[in-house]
């Protein structure tokens, strides 16, 4: 009998043992989103472009301010990455999407069972010294890809009574059954609907887990542009300030000599005060819009960093107009963007596989609407009870059957059939509406980025153009020919040209990544940053079409 039990301990520990093979989830998650990020589709169209020369002084940027960590756009991008918590958030449920896929493909492994009992009686009353008895029981079954399903069991047990060596009992059977339906439930469709919809999930995750991506690091990115954009108005509130400071001083030293009237001096020191004010809003604006970006970047409120912009942008600024300049627009029409955003966009493939198992929730709901017809099978191995296991003589037994269920009440699989076909008739809709939607949405943002170019060579014109308007007035004030007025006027006209200069230049570059990320074709690098707006083809000639002349959309799905 003790042997027996030894026996009965062992099995648990085997079991265990099996389950410590199979390694920890995590790994499992790790290995199924390895293999199915292949599966998510990259840009496959891109629209025709003319050839453009690379512009290298993008990606360089200038030196950062001493004293201070310098937070440039590519570590900006980075620390998003790790500290932001959504981004943390949707990381996590993609690894949980891929559980389920995980969790799926087990119920398809064979599936083990065991049970051990074990039962010591103390029965000492009138010197008898009780007895013990023990069971062990353990199946295996396994799912068939037609939707039947084979089993495999068996059982043994002991019982022994101390007071008498000859009060023994040991039993033991085998049986295995086949289970296969006919009618319903019948077809590897049905059978592994379970396992085709996890797989499908886990695509449909991923790639919205890519158009996160190109929408956070177009957040990002806007962020810290948004940022320069501050800090350039507090650098340009301060050299305003500066300047009626001195203007102020001039006013003053004027006035002291009857050379200006007391009314401009009291100009001159309401506008600086003005600027003062103006300049202290603006460093309270950029310090909330800092701490904002600490706490998107995950970082702590005490962090410092100072913003360095890229070198492009600086070089923008400084650049001189040559009187040559012309509005640029798009290098490719229209109709060409619309025809990369339906092949490539993540989105609309994922309301497609939407409409595909729509389509297959109606074939599994009509499965459901036959009759239940099963074929069984069962073979079986049993014995009259012995002293000993030695002593076992196995008898043989075998069965087949089937079984008809008569569908008498249908009721809900009639109602669940009918739920099926208005869903997928919904589903169409979704798909073309998508498609609408993203003809608008590509229309809109192609229109956005012609606008911004514009914009930008509108407003460096004016910029320069304000500062010509200043040197003039200081000169012809200095000669006595006009009041400090028309200076202060200069002055914040140039001001306000500088800060809608800078606005235009970053908002260039957000539109320019709108517009890829709508057409699809942004690829975004495993560091966070756009890799390129994806825009390439065979150089060709893409003048700017609009949409009223030529951009259309009749043949974008030829």
């Amino acid at each position: 009998m003790q042997r027996y039990a030894l026996l009965l301990l062992f099995v648990p520990l085997l079991s265990g043992c099996w389950a410590l093979l199979e390694g920890p989830a995590g790994d499992k998650t790790s290995r199924i989103l390895r293999d199915y990020r292949s599966k998510v589709e990259r840009p496959s169209v891109f629209p025709a472009r003319e050839k453009e020369t690379k512009d290298e002084s993008r990606n360089e940027t200038a030196p950062p301010p001493p004293g201070k960590v310098s937070c440039t756009l590519e570590t900006a991008v980075e620390l998003a990455l790790k500290g932001n918590r959504d981004f943390i958030a949707r990381k996590e449920d993609l690894h949980l999407q891929a559980l389920s896929l995980a969790q799926a493909r087990y119920a398809w492994d064979p599936q083990l069972s065991t049970t051990v009992s074990y039962l010591l009686e103390d029965e000492r009353q009138g010197g008898a010294r009780g007895a013990s008895s023990g069971t062990l029981s353990g199946g295996v079954t396994q799912k068939l890809p037609w939707g039947g399903s084979v089993s495999l069991s068996g059982s043994s047990s002991a019982y022994q009574h101390h007071a008498a060596k000859q009060n023994r009992s040991a039993s033991a059977s085998l049986s295995a059954s086949w289970n296969q339906p006919l009618l319903k439930g019948f077809g590897v469709d049905v059978a592994l609907e379970s396992m085709i919809q996890a797989r499908r999930n886990l695509i449909v995750e991923l790639r919205r887990f890519e158009r996160y991506r190109q929408r956070f690091a177009i957040q990002t990115i806007s962020r810290f542009f948004n940022l320069i954009r501050l800090a350039d108005v507090v650098e340009n509130s301060r050299r305003n300030f500066e300047t009626l400071l001195q203007q102020y001083s001039q006013a003053e030293a004027l006035f002291a000599v009857d050379r200006v009237p007391e009314m401009d001096l009291f100009r001159a020191e309401r506008e600086m005060e003005q600027a003062r004010n103006t300049l202290e809003e603006a460093r309270d604006t950029f310090q909330a819009a800092k701490d904002d970006f600490k706490v998107y970047l995950g970082l702590s409120s005490s962090t410092e960093f100072a913003i360095v912009p890229p070198a492009w942008m600086k070089a923008a600024q400084k650049k001189k107009l040559t009187g040559e300049e012309r509005p640029t627009r798009l290098p490719f029409p229209l109709s060409e963007c619309i025809r990369a955003a339906l092949a490539n966009r993540l989105d609309l493939k994922n309301i497609e596989f939407a409409k595909e198992d729509a389509a297959r929730a109606v074939q599994i709901a009509g499965n459901d609407l036959l009759p239940a017809l099963d074929l069984t099978f069962h073979f079986g191995l049993d014995h009259d009870p012995v002293q000993d296991f030695e002593e076992m003589n196995f008898d043989a037994s075998a069965s087949a059957g089937l079984t008809f269920g008569i569908p008498w009440d249908s009721r809900a699989e009639r109602d669940a059939f009918l739920k099926a076909r208005i869903a997928e008739a919904r589903a169409q809709r979704a798909l073309e509406l998508q498609k609408d939607q993203i003809r608008r949405e590509v229309r809109d943002r192609y229109r956005s980025a012609n606008l911004v170019r514009l914009t930008l060579y509108i407003q460096n014109k004016i910029r320069r153009s304000a500062e010509k308007r200043l040197k003039i007035a200081e000169f012809r004030f200095r000669r006595g020919e006009i009041s400090n007025r028309d200076v202060m006027d200069a002055q914040e006209a140039l001001l306000q040209a500088e800060n809608r200069y800078i606005r235009a230049l970053t908002d260039q570059w957000i539109r320019d990544l709108d517009l890829a990320e709508s057409m699809g074709t942004l690829e975004v690098g495993s560091g966070g940053m756009p890799e390129g707006l994806g825009w390439g083809g065979p150089a060709e000639e893409a003048g700017g079409e609009t949409e009223e002349d030529g951009g259309g959309e009749d043949d974008e799905e030829e």
